[in-house]
């Protein structure tokens, strides 16, 4: 996941670095949207995508194991 994060941190910068530059001279510079898309997308996923993503991945592992173990328990027990 570095790469997309990388993209989005470098144009956030490059962003606000040239809105401070245009603030120098007294310009305005419209609001990116494409950018504060994705800054918020990445923000939603981050709090929300991201977290549920690893519980699912570890209520798979344990499920897994589980059963592992009951199928381990039932050879035993023959």
């Amino acid at each position: 996941h570095s790469i997309p994060f990388t993209v989005l941190w470098t144009a956030l910068g490059w962003d606000s670095a040239l809105r401070l530059r245009a603030t120098e001279t007294g310009v305005t510079i419209p609001t990116n949207k494409v950018l504060g898309g994705a800054l918020l997308f990445a923000t939603v996923f981050g709090i929300v995508g991201s977290p549920s993503l690893v519980g699912l991945w570890i209520r798979d592992m344990r499920k897994d194991h589980m059963e592992r173990q009951q199928g381990q328990n039932k050879i035993m027990a023959t």
